[in-house]
């Protein structure tokens, strides 16, 4: 969590059990699959081209060849079920892969690559498909980060961490 007004982390989770295990998992330097905490950048994009929530979009399953630049990719919902058409906004809330990566084609792939970039989410997003349903790593510092300047409204507040207190 960031404070908004100053942007200092003000608490997060590092490990499961100290006692079993010393890794810093907030603050050690490992990446981590971002997932589905990417899609709300992929909407972001799109409904700044135009793409309103209310539009229609498939929930069905992925045909090879109908992502551009993925001839055999099909990625499904991770529930494993499909819906028919249904609002873009169903899409972003109930978190479905299929419906993502469509709005990630009309959002397109170099500039949600070129979002992601800029808001320093990771130093080198693939450029595929995939990162539609947030198939890349980086660390929780710079998605929170990231996050943190979407909720602002484009207010970049320097996301720092307080090691130690005097």
């Amino acid at each position: 969590m960031i404070d908004n007004a100053s942007g200092v982390f003000a608490g997060w989770s590092a490990a499961r059990d100290y006692a079993q295990s010393k890794f810093n998992r907030a603050l050690a330097p490992a990446n981590r699959q971002v997932g589905s905490a990417f899609k709300p950048f992929v909407y972001t994009v799109a409904f700044s081209h135009g793409l309103l929530p209310s539009a229609a979009i498939s929930d069905g399953p992925i045909q090879p060849g109908e992502i551009e630049g993925a001839r055999n990719w099909s990625p499904g919902n991770s529930d494993g079920t499909y819906g028919g058409t249904m609002p873009c906004s169903y899409g972003l809330i109930h978190s479905r892969n299929t419906m993502s990566v469509r709005v990630g084609q009309f959002a397109g792939l170099d500039t949600v690559q070129k979002v992601a970039n800029d808001l320093g989410i990771s130093k080198s997003v693939p450029h595929g498909p995939a990162i539609y349903i947030g198939s890349f790593e980086t660390d929780l510092k710079d998605l929170t980060a990231a996050i943190h300047f979407v909720s602002q409204r484009g207010v970049r507040k320097q996301a720092y961490i307080i090691e130690r207190n005097r």
